[in-house]
Parts: C-alpha cells; sequence; structure tokens
C-alpha cells in the first residue's frame, strides 16, 4: 500500500486528481473488504480535499471514513465522520447523500447501542428518501428499522419493516439490496424460532451473493448460515459453514465476524453429540470470541457471550464459573438498558438458580423505576397517582397561583437562520436552562410550544412566597445568554415573560397521549402579560404585584434584588384597560 501511495504521489497528480485517485481505491477496497487499507486511502483523499477546499469531495470522504470506521468496529469515529459527511451534503442540498448518510449514522448508532438514536436518524433517512421518491434508499431505511427493532428483541415490528422493504425492493432492480433483506427475514424468523422457515430465506439471500463479487456480505451470509444450522441441530452443517466464514472472516481482520464465527464454533463443540462434542475447543473458541470483542466494544455480542459461557460451564457441572458469567450477562443487560435501550427479559424469567431469579426480579425492579421517572417527568406525580387508582378524569381548581409564560423574541427570523438541527440544539439548551431554573424556584413546567414556555408555581404543590419564587425564576431566565449568528453578525438572543396571578383549573383530559394542562382567565392574562411585552422586559399584572407586596412585606434581603415599574394603563384584549408592571434585576439597566 505505501509503494502505491508513493507511486501516486510522485505522478505530479494535481491536488483534485489525487483526491478523486484515493477515493476510488479506498472505493476498491471497501469492495474488496480490505477495511484498513480503504481507511489509510480515505484519509489520505480526506487530506487532498481539504487542501484544495473542496466541500462536496471532503464530504465523500467523510461519508467512507464513517463507512470503512464501522467495519473496523470504530464506531464512535464512524459517527463522528458521518455526522460531518453528512452535514455537508444537507446544506449542499443534495439530499439523496443526505439520506444515505442518515442512514449510516443510524447504523453506527445501532452498533454503539445508542438505539434510540439509530431509529431517529433511520425515520430522518427514510422521510427524506419518500420526499424525494428514492426506492432503492426508502427500502434501505425501512430495513434499517427492521436491525434496530430486532435489537430490542421486538421481532413481530422488526419483521414488518423487513417486509415493507421486501415489498419496495421487489419493484425495482437490485439483488445486492434484496440479497441483504432476505438474510434479515430469515434472522427475524429464526428469532421466532422458526428456524426452517429462515434457513429458506437465508439459502434464497446466499444464492444472489454467490453470482456477485461481494466478499464481505457472502461471509456474513456464511456465518449465519451456520448459526442456522446450529438453531436446527445439523452441527456438522454448521461447523462446515462456520469454519469457510471463519476463513474469509479472517482474511479481511473483520471483528465482528470473527466473534460471530468463533461464538458458533464454541457453541458447537459443547452442544454437538458424542462425535463432535470437544469442552476444550468450545472453551477455547469462546473465550477468543470473548477477547476480540471485548477488544473492539461490541457490547451486543459480549452480552451474549457471556451467557453462552455460562451456558457451557454449567453443562461441566462448573456452578461458580457459570454464575459468574451470568451475573456479567445480567449486569451488561441492565446497563444496556440504563442506556435508553429496551431489552428482552424473557430468557431472564425461567433460567438458573433461586439466586439468579432473585437478580432478575430486581433487574426489573430498575426497569419499573426508570419506567416511573420518565413518567413523573410528563405528569404531577400525584396526577399518576390518581391515574393508577383508576381516576377517569382529573380535574382540579386551584387559587391564586402564579402562571408564567416566555417566548423567544424575534424567533421567525431566527429559525430561518438556522439548519433545522442548530435550531433544535439551540431550543433544547435554553429550554433545559429553563427547567433548571424552575426547578431551583419551585415552578412546574406544564408545557413548551414552539418557542413558547410555560410554567407554573403554587397548583399541585403548595409552595411559600410563590410569586416571589415566580419572579426569582424569570429574571433568572432574563439572564440565559446565548448568541447565534444572523446575516454575518451575532445576535444575542432575548426573551418576553408575561406573569399574572389567579385562579386556574389544572388536570387531563381525554383517554390517549396524556398532557397536564391548566385552563382559565389566569392563563389567559399570563399569556396577554406575555404577549404585551416586550424583549428583555419582563411585564406582570396588578394581581401579581398586590401579591408579590405582600409576600415582600418586612423583607429586607433578596435572593435576585428587583425593582418594580409602573407602566401606563394599557388596553388588554378580552379585559379591557389594566394596570401593569415592567419588573427588572436592580442591577440591570434596561
Amino acid at each position: 500500500m505505501e509503494s502505491l501511495s508513493n507511486s501516486i504521489e510522485k505522478a505530479q497528480h494535481s491536488e483534485l486528481e489525487l483526491t478523486k485517485e484515493y477515493l476510488l481505491l479506498a472505493e476498491h477496497a471497501t469492495i474488496n473488504a480490505s477495511f484498513e487499507l480503504a481507511y489509510d486511502y480515505s484519509q489520505k483523499a480526506l487530506i487532498h480535499a481539504q487542501n484544495i477546499e473542496d466541500d462536496l469531495l471532503i464530504a465523500e470522504s467523510y461519508a467512507l471514513l464513517g463507512r470503512v470506521s464501522f467495519e473496523l468496529s470504530m464506531f464512535r469515529q464512524s459517527i463522528e465522520y458521518i455526522r460531518k459527511g453528512g452535514s455537508i451534503f444537507e446544506k449542499k442540498g443534495l439530499m439523496q447523500k443526505a439520506a444515505q448518510l442518515c442512514n449510516k449514522l443510524g447504523i453506527s448508532y445501532a452498533a454503539n447501542n445508542e438505539i434510540t438514536k439509530a431509529i431517529d436518524y433511520h425515520l430522518k433517512g427514510l422521510g427524506i428518501a419518500e420526499e424525494i421518491g428514492d426506492l432503492r434508499e426508502t427500502a434501505n431505511s425501512y430495513s434499517y428499522l427492521g436491525n434496530a427493532y430486532s435489537l430490542i428483541v421486538e421481532n413481530g415490528s422488526a419483521l414488518d419493516y423487513y417486509k415493507t422493504a421486501l415489498s419496495i425492493i421487489e419493484t425495482i432492480d437490485d439483488e445486492p439490496l434484496k440479497g441483504k433483506i432476505l438474510c434479515n427475514i430469515g434472522i427475524c424468523y429464526s428469532n421466532f424460532d422458526q428456524h426452517d422457515k429462515g434457513l429458506e430465506y437465508i439459502l434464497r439471500s446466499i444464492a444472489i451473493f454467490q453470482n456477485l463479487d461481494e466478499k464481505k456480505p457472502l461471509t456474513a451470509l456464511l456465518a449465519n448460515l451456520a448459526h442456522m444450522y446450529l438453531k436446527l441441530k445439523d452441527y456438522s452443517l454448521s461447523l462446515e459453514y462456520s469454519r469457510k466464514s471463519l476463513a474469509l472472516s479472517e482474511e479481511m481482520n473483520h471483528a465482528s465476524l470473527l466473534v460471530q464465527n468463533y461464538s458458533n464454533l464454541g457453541i458447537v463443540y459443547y452442544e454437538a453429540d458424542i462425535s463432535l462434542q470437544d469442552f476444550e475447543k468450545s472453551k477455547f473458541y469462546l473465550h477468543k470470541a470473548l477477547t476480540i470483542a471485548k477488544e473492539h466494544d461490541l457490547k451486543d455480542k459480549i452480552l451474549y457471550l457471556h451467557k453462552d459461557l455460562s451456558s457451557l460451564w454449567e453443562y461441566a457441572g462448573d456452578f461458580k464459573q457459570s454464575l459468574m458469567h451470568y451475573k456479567m450477562h445480567i449486569e451488561m443487560a441492565q446497563d444496556l438498558i440504563n442506556a435508553d435501550v429496551k431489552k428482552q427479559v424473557q430468557e431472564l424469567e425461567t433460567e438458573r438458580t433461586k439466586l439468579l431469579q432473585e437478580k432478575e426480579f430486581e433487574h426489573e425492579r430498575i426497569i419499573a423505576a426508570e419506567r416511573s421517572a420518565i413518567l413523573e417527568n410528563i405528569l404531577p406525580a400525584s396526577i399518576i397517582q390518581r391515574l393508577v387508582n383508576g381516576e377517569k378524569r382529573i380535574v382540579d381548581r386551584f387559587k391564586g397561583v402564579c402562571v408564567l409564560f416566555l417566548d423567544v423574541a424575534g424567533f421567525t427570523e431566527i429559525s430561518e437562520a438556522l439548519e433545522p438541527e442548530e435550531l433544535l440544539d439551540l431550543m433544547d439548551s435554553i429550554f433545559t436552562s429553563f427547567d433548571e431554573i424552575s426547578n431551583t424556584y419551585k415552578l412546574e413546567k406544564i408545557k413548551t410550544i414552539g418557542d413558547a414556555y410555560m410554567a407554573v408555581c403554587g397548583a399541585q404543590l403548595p409552595v411559600e412566597n410563590h410569586a416571589l419564587m415566580t419572579i426569582y425564576a424569570a429574571l433568572s431566565m432574563m439572564n440565559v445568554q446565548r448568541e447565534i449568528k444572523v446575516k454575518n453578525a451575532m445576535i444575542p438572543l432575548r426573551f418576553r415573560i408575561g406573569i399574572h396571578c389567579g385562579n386556574v383549573v389544572a388536570g387531563i383530559i381525554g383517554e390517549n397521549k396524556y398532557s397536564y394542562d391548566l385552563w382559565g382567565d389566569a392563563v389567559n392574562t399570563a399569556s396577554r402579560m406575555e404577549t404585551n411585552s416586550e424583549p428583555g422586559y419582563i411585564h406582570a399584572s396588578q394581581d401579581l404585584v398586590d401579591i408579590l407586596n405582600q409576600q415582600c412585606a418586612g423583607k429586607t434581603e433578596y435572593i435576585i434584588p428587583f425593582v418594580m415599574d409602573a407602566r401606563e394603563p394599557m388596553n388588554i384584549k378580552g379585559k379591557g384597560m389594566m394596570q401593569t408592571y415592567y419588573i427588572k434585576e436592580l442591577t440591570k439597566k434596561l
């Protein structure tokens, strides 16, 4: 490789020619499953593309680096490369490329056990592909969604996605993609314990790839075929295809396929009948698979290798070793769930000893606690309990609560100046800061709509000096600082806030997708205060100020000193003439 690179460099090509030459070499090496070589060529292509500042060739280089990094089990690097390439393609309006990289990004997130992000990006890729009418990438997206759902053991959903992908791909001429989808369907049927049907699809897939010059897919198919025969307890055929796939995997030095084949061999040698059974070989291959999986952080494979080793040691009568590996399997399963990945638990319910069953119950308790935590982040705890107790209609009345509305000034111009993902990141950052402030001063966020943020103080939970706490929260929110670039100038974000105290009705209506909300004149008035405010100002009603004066009576120290300036009485829509006030931090000049 070094001599070829040197000869290319010495040939006095231009930077543009060098970039294209290295990209071509990298693509050729990738097709031939020479991934380390492809990685080196892709890096050289990137360097030359950056030298000539060619955005499209830079994006192509990043995309190829992401693809090759994935094959080398460098999942974090793969994600970073693909994000960079995808960002360029999207800005250039190359939506087909953007859709492809969304799906590649999803694959890398899935391999890194970030399944929620994987599904998000596959759905984004699907949306783009459908919008531009790209049937191939639409089918790809559905197939990748099937892969993601199979990782969280949603096999019914996975099979639906695969079949949708197959129905689309059969309308166009793309045999390699059809072969991959057939393979995925075969594996999915095997997950349903329909191994004969799974074998049928795997063999159909192999028939396609035997006529194509693609080494890596054929190697993976042979490994899957070996696993299928293992499930069918045809150990001789499983051994034969594992060895064939292993030889090809070793040529490619492909970590994931090496692990899969060593695992297949390890299971064959302890599950097979006496003529093939070899405990030492089984132990050797399973430990070799585990070593490679750990070196490359292949968490999903490590998870199941510990389970296989537990079964192996149980068969050998070493229950201490069996329990040790089973505990590791359980602990990894919990870690994956804590990373927001839904985990199959059925296998854990009937296995092993009473000690392991107790550990399983603890595992389920953790899942329940996590689900409860998510729910409590959506609904007040008291409301959740009432729903659990069977209440169908929850409506409460609260007197004298403080309602706060905030919006971002000039949001339309801001949204036009930013890419959608940049806008989402910005709003997420701002609202996260507001959430932290609300928690500090005991406000409860009710909802966000677009750029608007709504919170209440003193409703479900009584709060001492609730008007004062609401003012502290509002002043703190005004101090949240962010800048964005609009028309080549850095512009600070500014907010409008409106606050009113009054009576509200709070609760949940309907039966689907519960949402806790507030209704009433106090809500409308607080909204009017915000609408009639100005950027950088907190606008409060007379009712709020009256309660605030009561709560401040006799106080000499404040967490955030502030002053109240009366405005000229104004006509508020739906309310008539009202006396209102601007509230500002004492040290600030507006």
